[in-house]
């Protein structure tokens, strides 16, 4: 039974890994031919619902509401939707005040529970709002003056859109994490959704920094304010599709945000995301798939199942010691481990460069190590949420993820956990006694060394 789990999970490995290659590569070779977009140029809107969905940020309200002040247009609503149960209120309340003063045209909205986390706080501003197009910010997001006028004219050009989400920039990249979370980003922005923008293929609102029409909202049964809600931008995107509606990325339209400086609010944030992203997989996926293009299902399906990978990532850290031991023996031939992990380092590199080149900015060497490296050590803790996401379970609900200075600890998997599959890895390294065996073994103990401290 051992050799045959570990042959099942070595072979689907290697499938999965394949498959990343040369979807990778093919992206990378579209961002060198396809030609970057002008930003989109800045007219007045018929009117527009700014929403400011906040809970317990006080290092980020004031500097947020001050900056969302500035937006120019004729005819703004903005809205600050305030869940907070800590001093953020007071510092809302004192703002909003000022800015009333200066003529703002701004509502400070609270309700009387927490229903839906996020989609139930824009749901709630939702029924208060006056605009015809809804702009969603975060707290850590800062605006141009013109980013509500430049997210409107592309509305207003293209009936058929039921949104238009702007690229994310990044005020803090002084770290190896936050710089590797940016190229991620970037490549995100710039490269795949951009190449599924112009092949009018579904694409995800990414949940802040872009504007909703109000009328797709609503023709796609608006926000989903049940407790399975997490990722409530995947969710509404894809019945946004299923509604026959398509959204679009703007990558040449940059707001700037802030990155999660530490591990563990990183890793908070990546678990949320893929519970989230299997819940979606759980209430939605076969469902939106069923009424789209055989195109577009499979662009779908691409996308809610890359962290199927995940668990097989961790059988791979498992499987190190037990085939060093003799307990299994690999099934497939000894130089096609090497050629695919090496394939997909090289792949995932060039398409973080090309996210980069589009982005205007140089990636750094081996960041397709790096991210393989993140990518094992964060495997258990995402292994756990996708698995529970599949199954129904919410886990800790909707985690907000920390910013600024107000980093504290939130681990998904114990330390401790860690660093024994850390030590895994290296009694394979040890008792390794060829060249892949060592080269694996190793990337597995650093990469979950990484994490873990």
């Amino acid at each position: 039974m051992v050799q045959l789990l570990c042959a099942a999970s070595e072979v689907a490995l290697y499938v999965v890994l394949a498959f990343a290659c040369v979807h990778l590569v093919r992206l990378a070779l579209w961002a060198r031919a396809a030609p970057v977009q002008e930003a989109p140029r800045a007219t007045s809107p018929t009117s527009v619902t700014v929403q400011l969905p906040l809970r317990n940020e006080p290092l980020m309200a004031e500097a947020l509401l001050r900056s969302v002040a500035q937006l120019r247009g004729d005819a703004l609503d903005l809205q600050v939707l305030d869940d907070s149960d800590d001093e953020t209120s007071a510092i809302l309340e004192r703002v909003v005040a000022e800015l009333r003063t200066a003529d703002h045209d701004i509502a400070l909205l609270r309700r009387s529970d927490r229903r839906g986390y996020k989609a139930g706080n824009l749901a709630h501003g939702l029924r208060h709002a006056r605009g015809e197009y809804i702009l969603v910010l975060d707290a850590d997001f800062r605006p141009g003056p013109d980013l509500a006028l430049q997210l409107a004219h592309v509305l207003d050009q293209n009936p058929t859109l039921a949104f238009a989400q702007a690229r994310w920039t990044f005020r803090n990249t002084s770290t190896t994490l936050t710089r590797l979370q940016a190229s991620i980003l970037d490549a995100l922005f710039c490269v795949e959704q951009a190449a599924l923008s112009a092949a009018r293929a579904p694409v995800q609102f990414n949940g802040s920094a872009g504007m909703w029409r109000r009328s797709a909202i609503d023709r796609a049964g608006g926000w989903d304010t049940s407790e399975a809600s997490l990722t409530e931008d995947l969710e509404l995107s894809y019945r946004a599709h299923e509604a026959g509606l398509r959204g679009t990325t703007l990558p040449s339209l940059a707001v700037s945000t802030e990155l999660p400086a530490a591990m563990s609010a990183f890793r908070t944030q990546q678990a949320r995301w893929v519970r989230g992203a299997a819940l979606t997989v759980r209430t939605l996926g076969t469902r939106a798939m069923k009424s789209a293009s055989a195109r577009d299902a499979l662009a779908m399906a691409a996308h809610l199942a890359r962290h199927a990978r995940q668990p097989l990532f961790v059988a791979a850290i498992l499987r190190l010691p037990l085939v060093a031991l003799g307990c299994c023996t690999p099934v497939t031939p000894a130089w096609l481990g090497p050629v695919v992990i090496g394939a997909a380092i090289v792949s995932a590199t060039l398409y973080l460069a090309a996210g980069a080149r589009r982005a205007g900015r140089h990636v750094r060497p081996l960041e397709g190590l790096r991210l393989a490296l993140l990518s094992v050590g964060l495997a258990p803790s995402l292994a756990i949420a996708f698995m529970g996401g599949l199954a129904g379970r919410r886990g800790a609900g909707f985690v907000r993820t920390q910013k600024g200075h107000d980093q504290r600890s939130s681990i998904h998997v114990p330390t401790a956990v860690l660093c024994g599959l850390s030590c895994l890895a290296l009694a394979g390294f040890v008792r390794a006694h060829d060249l892949v065996g060592i080269a694996a073994a190793l990337l597995c103990a650093v990469g979950t060394a990484w994490v873990a401290f």
